[in-house]
């Protein structure tokens, strides 16, 4: 008898065991699906190609620096003169001038996408006389794969992390709660499936998060080896997140002094590792006086109203966060009006959501008070927060969860949070987005094939488009905005300036069936796309045409209806162009500008520092150029302009030097 008492409980362990460790797999395959599922899809926005092209360098070079292509890269506001300069106004804050090396943005995800690469069979181009795009689509879609392939594993990483913290935070059940959450959530997934520092940050602030608190937790000294390690890789990942996780450490530390024998040593090893890794790279960089130059949000803010911005647009989790911490205050502080059952799962875990709360708070803080204004998207605040903010989050919902179903606490703890984090995200997966962007950019990569371009011909585009186009193409193509307008007047060759703005409000397939209709005008269902993208050019090509000697001519009639249609798009575009309330996405860099133009964006957002005000619209360095230039309208995203020669006036002044 005794032995079958003892041997029950044995195999009911192990079964148990055993469908932990099925359910952890599955959970773990599902969010891993969803982190590479389509994942060329869609093609690389801006931020991401400049990453890749950073990465690039590191190959080429071993490091990033601040040229690829023969060309130098620009990717951030314009701050800095370039007097040396006869081509460029501007060089970019985003490299220290002293060493010409990446300063802006951590180097290890760089390093990630460059590994990526490698083991791929990618590497840089190097040509920059060539002209015509070196990558097939085969090629374009193995660029995209292998350069998001990183964030990916990250994403994992990060899931893991997260199960295993809010297991030592608050026991199993917020672990679970904590890795299901995270598995599916839109926004969790998307990060993971973008080639930039995003997925990597958040992953490691969760695991700063999970060694600060074994620090305190635990308190032996491979602790604190470990959690220098991770305080190390999240410097070189991120500063600003750095940063807020040693504020957030910086709570822990009195219990850490009053819990642990021989503290101050293992924190000096902590602080040790930390500094051994970090300041000689602040040192061999230039980064202590290349930062200065980057201006920060801070000195263009509006108090109160922009600290409070990300909290009013995000209400929900503001609400959230902000109802859960004052709970936990209201329990510290008033526990007699409240029986042990409803205060035990709270109160149980009072230190682990005091430093939660402490790092939500210092990470808000911080982002807004200390981040550039040219990052000053309130997206992007999630960043070092995000990690911790769901630890919090997955222990408020299992400690509410207990209060009212007791067994069942794990499961509606994950259908709640799950809940929350699907009804308040906007957005769908990242594979579902910008479907036409993609189909555009492999049209205009195919029309490009056919360009015969001249010897000496300079490639141009807006900003940050170019770092897509060079990097999917091969081509040293050059951001139009801190070159000199003398250089592009004078220049003796050809120019070609990829315009990647929006002229005009774009109408889907639907507007035209509609208009069709009104005007009793028969439309065959197969002609409705072509009609669409042909009234979309000649919208866009009407509003340029004041600005080029010629606009391509229409090889189609238009249908009776067409003119109404393009008369109303011209009309309302001002009105759409200002629903994207620019002020409400960076108030730090968009506020008391006015936008009338879609392309006004790219100018204010470049030239924010360096009086705008002067360089926009018939100001624009390339707008006399372009007045003797043609311009070929390829779809409402694209146009090409293409001037031959240099302005004779610009010639006759050169000759006369």
């Amino acid at each position: 008898m005794s032995v079958c008492v003892e041997y029950r409980p044995a195999v009911s362990r192990s079964r148990a065991k055993l469908w932990r460790g099925a359910a952890l797999t599955l959970v773990l395959g599902l969010g891993l699906f969803l982190r590479v599922y389509k994942l060329d899809q869609p093609v690389l926005w801006c931020d991401e190609a400049e990453s890749c092209i950073n990465a690039m360098t590191i190959l080429e070079h071993g490091v990033p620096v601040d040229s690829y292509l023969g060309l130098p890269i620009y990717e951030n506001t314009l701050t800095d003169p370039w007097p040396e300069s006869k081509e460029y106004e501007f060089r970019d804050s985003s490299y220290s001038k002293k060493s010409g090396m990446a300063i802006y943005h951590g180097w290890l995800p760089l390093y990630a996408i460059a590994g990526s690469f490698k083991l791929a069979g990618i590497k840089p181009d190097t040509d920059t006389s060539n002209l015509t795009p070196l990558h097939d689509e085969q090629g374009v879609r193995l660029r995209t794969v292998a350069a998001r392939v990183p964030a990916a594993l990250a994403g994992m990483l990060m899931l893991v992390v997260l199960f295993m913290a809010g297991n030592e935070m608050c026991g199993p059940a917020a672990g679970w709660t904590a890795l299901v959450c995270a598995s599916v959530a839109v926004p969790m997934v998307n990060i993971a499936r973008q080639a930039r520092y995003y997925s990597l940050t958040a992953a490691l602030s969760a695991v700063c998060c999970l060694a600060a608190w074994r620090m305190y937790s635990r308190g032996r000294y491979r602790d604190f080896v470990v959690a220098g390690i991770a305080f190390v890789l999240m410097f070189h990942t991120h500063i600003l997140t750095f940063a807020i996780a040693s504020a957030a450490l910086l709570t822990l530390l009195p219990a850490i002094i009053h819990k642990h024998e021989k503290p101050w040593k293992k924190l000096f090893l902590f602080g040790g590792i930390v500094a051994a890794f970090t300041l000689p790279w602040l040192i061999w960089t230039g980064f202590l006086g290349a930062a200065q130059s980057v201006p920060k949000a801070i000195y263009t803010m509006k108090f109160p109203d922009d600290l409070i911005a990300w909290p009013r647009r995000y209400w929900q989790i503001s609400t959230l966060l902000i109802t859960g911490m004052l709970w936990l205050i209201f329990l510290h502080l008033r526990p007699r009006l409240f029986s042990q059952r409803i205060r035990k799962p709270f109160t149980d875990h009072n230190v682990a959501f005091y430093f939660l709360s402490s790092w939500i708070i210092f990470g808000f803080l911080m982002f807004m008070l200390l981040i550039p204004a040219a990052s000053l998207f309130f997206q992007r605040l999630y960043l070092g927060d995000v990690g911790p903010g769901i630890i919090f989050g997955a222990m408020l919902f299992v400690g509410f969860g207990r209060v009212v179903g007791g067994r069942t606490a794990v499961t509606l703890a994950c259908i709640g949070f799950i809940a929350f984090a699907y009804l308040n995200t906007k957005a769908g997966y990242w594979w579902q987005r910008n479907k036409v962007g993609q189909v555009r950019l492999a049209y205009l990569v195919n029309d490009m094939r056919s360009w015969h371009m001249q010897p000496g011909t300079r490639v141009y585009a807006t900003p940050n488009d170019h770092l897509t186009l060079a990097f999917y193409t091969g081509i040293p193509i050059q951001s139009i905005a801190p070159v000199r307008k003398s250089f592009l007047d004078s220049y003796p060759h050809d120019i070609v300036l990829i315009d990647c703005t929006v002229h005009v409000l774009p109408l889907e397939d639907e507007s035209i069936r509609s208009a069709a209709m009104r005007f009793h005008t028969p439309l065959a269902e197969t002609d409705v796309s072509s009609y669409t993208d042909l009234i979309n050019r000649v919208a866009a090509g009407r509003k340029v045409a004041g600005k080029v000697k010629s606009v391509d001519p229409t090889r189609k009639d238009l249908p009776p209806f067409a003119e109404s249609v393009i008369k109303w798009q011209l009309e309302a575009s001002p009105i759409w162009t200002r629903q994207y309330d620019f002020e409400y996405i960076n108030p730090s860099m968009f506020r008391g500008f006015n936008y009338d133009d879609y392309e006004k964006w790219w100018q204010i957002f470049f030239y924010r520092f360096v009086g705008p005000l002067d360089r926009i619209g018939p100001n624009l360095n390339f707008a006399d150029r372009m007045k003797h230039g043609d311009a070929r309208m390829l779809s409402t995203l694209w146009t090409v302009y293409t001037s031959p020669g240099p302005l004779p006036d610009a010639l006759e002044k050169a000759e006369a030097r």
